[in-house]
C-alpha cells in the first residue's frame, strides 16, 4: 500500500453498514414485485366474480406501488451516501480497493 492516509475504523464501519443496507434493499426490491404479482394473479382467479373485492385489491395495489416507490427513493439515498463515503475512502490508503463503477444513463 502507498503512504496515503489510513482510514479510521468509523469510516470503514459506516461504509460497511451502507453496503449492507444496499444488499438488504436489493433483496426486498426483487422479492416485493414478484410477491405482489403472484398475489394479484391469485386474487384475480379467486375473486373474479366479485368486483367489489377486486376493487379493494386494486386499491391495495396502489398503496403497495407507493410503498415500492418509497423503497426505491430510500435506496437511492443509501447509494448516494455510499458514493460519498467511497470518495472519502479514495483519499486513503484503501483507494485501490474501492470499486470504480461507471455512471449509468438511467437514474
Amino acid at each position: 500500500m502507498s503512504n496515503a492516509i489510513r482510514p479510521d475504523d468509523t469510516q470503514l464501519k459506516v461504509y460497511t453498514m451502507l453496503v449492507d443496507q444496499i444488499q438488504k434493499y436489493n433483496t426486498i426490491l426483487w422479492q416485493f414485485p414478484a410477491a405482489v404479482l403472484a398475489a394479484n394473479f391469485l386474487a384475480l382467479d379467486k375473486f373474479s366474480p366479485r368486483p367489489h373485492i377486486l376493487f379493494c385489491v386494486a386499491a391495495l395495489d396502489c398503496i403497495l406501488a407507493y410503498v415500492f416507490q418509497r423503497l426505491v427513493a430510500q435506496q437511492k439515498a443509501i447509494i448516494k451516501a455510499s458514493r460519498n463515503m467511497e470518495s472519502v475512502l479514495k483519499l486513503t490508503s484503501y483507494a485501490e480497493f474501492v470499486p470504480n463503477f461507471g455512471s449509468s444513463r438511467f437514474h
